[in-house]
């Protein structure tokens, strides 16, 4: 169950954090740009004016043009709210990735230090088995077993080197949780700001608007609108609820970890009474002669080598759960 968790992990990783924080960062360039560029405007037709002829008022369609240029204030804000938001989005995206895998890639790495070694120590045994069955001290059968003991130690160990080299790299452990909060509270805080700047639009236009059967009209205009959604002022209270309870998401997610924690710590407490028990066990096999005690001494070998390894894995992984606090 653990090697199929921690493939799926690697497995749904992004190639690299990087990527991820200059694919974030590219959009929010992009829709900021467009958000805080000015606009061009043309509009063109023909608009009814009124016109006095022999003391009598009259209306007539003459053509007319409308062009100039327009900036979105609260478009401008926009976009650097944008761009903050991609900014924590980066580094939460680097926290998360510390959380979920630095320990795993902790653990693999000791687990993998542990079963290197037996594969060497492995192999010199193997080697001495041989000799002493050309010696016909030892039987092709014990041979044939503890061969196919070692492979499964050394399949395992290439499949821990795998998972370990599909994970990506990943940064200092320490610290990662209250990153990885302090970076959810900003994206809330900027997502919240989004929420509040769509109420309001002001926009100041420049351009002319000129009447092409009186060319000689001042064309020129500047003008200023606001204007402002009511419905602003009912969002205070409804944003506070929605970064509480991205808060409270953030911290299940910490109590979850903990929890992980302290239920590796207790099977690595009772893998270590095992480990111990076995040692005892070995120690008083190797006081005893005949091929039985032979065939059991390398089989809680075996035994022995797959419990350290496991404990070592619980160990490390514990260990670094517990620095992504500090």
């Amino acid at each position: 169950m653990r090697t199929a968790i921690l493939v799926v992990l690697a497995l749904a990783a992004p190639a690299a954090a990087d990527d991820h924080c200059d694919h974030e960062r590219a959009v929010a360039a992009a829709e900021a740009d467009l958000l805080a560029a000015p606009e061009l405007f043309v509009t063109a037709g023909y608009t009814q004016q009124p016109a006095i002829l022999w003391g009598e008022v009259a209306t007539s369609a003459q053509p007319r043009v409308l062009a100039g240029v327009q900036v979105g204030l609260v478009k401008i804000a926009a976009g650097s709210v944008t761009r903050g938001r991609a900014d924590a989005e980066c580094r939460r995206s680097d926290a998360a990735n510390r959380i979920a895998r630095g320990p795993n890639a902790r653990a693999l790495t000791a687990q993998l230090g542990v079963l290197d070694g037996a594969v060497r120590e492995g192999d010199a045994m193997i080697a001495k088995l041989a000799a002493d069955v050309d010696q016909q001290l030892a039987t092709r059968p014990e041979l044939i077993a503890a061969r196919l003991r070692l492979d499964e130690l050394r399949a395992q160990a290439a499949e821990a080197r795998r998972q370990l080299g599909m994970l990506p790299p990943v940064g200092e452990l320490g610290g990662a949780l209250a990153d990885q909060r302090a970076a959810v509270a900003r994206i809330e805080d900027r997502e919240g700001r989004m929420r509040t700047l769509s109420a309001f639009d002001v926009n100041v236009r420049a351009g002319i608007d000129r009447s092409l059967d009186h060319p000689n009209d001042t064309p020129y205009f500047a003008t200023v609108s606001v204007t402002v959604n009511t419905g602003v002022l009912f969002q205070h209270g409804v944003n506070k609820r929605a970064a509480d309870a991205t808060s409270r998401l953030a911290r299940a997610g910490e109590a979850a970890l903990a929890a992980q924690a302290t239920t590796d710590a207790q099977r690595a407490g009772e893998l270590a009474a095992v480990i111990a028990q076995l040692e005892d066990d070995a120690t008083t096999l190797a006081r005893l002669s005949g091929e039985e005690a032979r065939r059991l001494r390398r089989s809680l070998w075996f035994d022995l080598v797959q419990r350290k390894a496991d404990r070592a894995f619980l160990v490390a992984r514990v260990a670094a759960t517990r620095e992504l606090a500090r």
